[in-house]
Parts: C-alpha cells; sequence; structure tokens
C-alpha cells in the first residue's frame, strides 16, 4: 500500500508542477477501457510438483510456468496540460493458466522466506506443455497501477470554417473531430501471487504509444476513442542468479532474468473536460 500511495503522490506532485507552469490549455479527462495481453504476462514462474515436508522445509520437483491472463479492464484519470499529458492508470486482469515450459531432473528446496533453490537442478524444456491453473488464479487477479507522462501531438488543426455569407464560423460552433497521436512513459507498481511467495508487489516502468480521435461535444466537452500499445517491464522476484539460470533453461535473453516484460494493447474510451 505505501508503493500505491507514492506512486500516487509522484502523480499528484507531477500534476502541480505542471499545472503551476501551464501557460495554455488545462483539461481532465476520465478513462475507461480493455486491455488484451499480448503473450504471457508473468515467466518462468518456479512452483514445487509433488510437495513433501522435509523439517522445516518443503521440497519437489520444480516447473518453470509462464502464467497468461483473459481481457483486462483499465480505468484513470488524465490531466493534459497543453500538449503535455500525465495519466494515471489503473489495469485488473484475471488468470487464465500457466503453460509449463519446463520440468525439473531433481528435487528443489522451498527456504523459508518463500522462494525456491534450484541452482543445482536442470530442467528439461521438451516436454508436453500443459496448462496448469494455480490456486492463486481463483482468487485475485494481476493489477498495475501506472504513472504515464508524456505529449500528445493533433495531426490535425482545427480547419476554418466559413458561413454561407463568407464569415468565419464562431469557435464555439466549430465541432471536427481531432485526430492524434500520443506516447509516453513512467513509473509501475504490479501486484499478483507468487504460487511460493504469496502476494507480491514489483517495481518497474512503462512505455508505450498509439493514437485516437476527440470530438468535441461543445466548447469545453469531448468524447474520445483510443488505441495504444503499452510495455511494462516489471523486476522478477527471484534473485539475478537464479533468474538467470531459469532464462538460460527456457533460452530466453538476459534482460528477462532481470524484467518481466508485459505487453498489452489497450482500447480506451474517455470523456475530456477543457477548462481554458
Amino acid at each position: 500500500m505505501r508503493a500505491i500511495a507514492s506512486l500516487a503522490l509522484a502523480t499528484l506532485l507531477c500534476l502541480s508542477a505542471a499545472t503551476a507552469n501551464a501557460q495554455s490549455q488545462f483539461g481532465l479527462q476520465l478513462d475507461l477501457g480493455g486491455d488484451i495481453a499480448l503473450g504471457p504476462t508473468v515467466r518462468s514462474v518456479v512452483s514445487l510438483d509433488t510437495v513433501a515436508d522435509s523439517g522445516d522445509e518443503s521440497v519437489g520437483i520444480p516447473r518453470l510456468s509462464d502464467r497468461r491472463n483473459r481481457v483486462g479492464l483499465h480505468g484513470g484519470l488524465t490531466a493534459h496540460i497543453g500538449s503535455l499529458a500525465v495519466a494515471y492508470r489503473f489495469e485488473r486482469f484475471s488468470w487464465n493458466g500457466a503453460r509449463v515450459q519446463c520440468i525439473g531432473d531433481r528435487d528443489a528446496r522451498q527456504l523459508p522466506n518463500g522462494e525456491i533453490e534450484d541452482a543445482e537442478v536442470r530442467y528439461d524444456c521438451d516436454g508436453p506443455r500443459e496448462i496448469i491453473t494455480y490456486p492463486s488464479e481463483d482468487q485475485r487477479a494481476l493489477s498495475m497501477h501506472h504513472l504515464i507522462i508524456g505529449p500528445r501531438f493533433y495531426l490535425r488543426q482545427r480547419p476554418r470554417l466559413l458561413t454561407a455569407s463568407g464569415d468565419e464560423l464562431p469557435e464555439e460552433k466549430r465541432r471536427p473531430a481531432r485526430v492524434y497521436g500520443t506516447a509516453g512513459g513512467g513509473a509501475t507498481i504490479a501486484q499478483y501471487d507468487e504460487p511460493s511467495l504469496g502476494r507480491t508487489s514489483r517495481f518497474g516502468f512503462n512505455l508505450g504509444g498509439g493514437g485516437g480521435v476527440e470530438v468535441p461535444i461543445d466548447r469545453r466537452l469531448s468524447v474520445g476513442v483510443e488505441f495504444r500499445y503499452m510495455l511494462s517491464m516489471i523486476s522478477v522476484p527471484a534473485s539475478s542468479s537464479a533468474s538467470a539460470g531459469r532464462a538460460v533453461a527456457t533460452e530466453r535473453n538476459v534482460l528477462v532474468a532481470l524484467m518481466d516484460p508485459i505487453h498489452r494493447a489497450t482500447l480506451n474510451f474517455s470523456f475530456r473536460f477543457d477548462f481554458r
């Protein structure tokens, strides 16, 4: 909760600083929409199969799996200061099972802190990649909190419209659609259940870009729709050495040993109110 509060505070500070220096239009936008995960959302999850207790520890055959999500939902608030957009966005995905990638050749130990010690294990990644469901997948979803800052580029300027008499149409009567492109990035906090560690919070960053269209309803109110691609890179829960070994076993690059990439496409619907 402290991490979420810190992200919210950072968002407010960014809004305050930008608003204080803004010399152009300021607006607030309510965002709602849906997300589609492009590929696995959490990679190389380690769990123990056929677990047995051995004193204070649990032992069993480790398996590596990639967790997947169904379609997600998001909501948020965006502040527009001139061409700069500062947004807070919350995303929620329910789980859609996990695909087993590799199975260990010997037992591994689960340490008292919840981590699994598999440094001596060699993984076989040629077996059938069955779909399994962890108990937590029926209980708690993957949730992500984002602070996103970036510019918005309008690709179509409001045209100069004329009345039948040749006079220029008053500003308040012009309501053509405004097409734009957008890009940005910022901080991310992800929360989900690890099979061995329980509920965990991970930190990272996000990048993304896309475009959309705004349709003015009157001089201050607009509705819009936007398509965006987003990438979030969140830290992995295991130690660097353990993550590196699992990445080698699954033939993934070193970056995946340190950060989990989460790719998704989002469709956003918005209501924007401009103050000036």
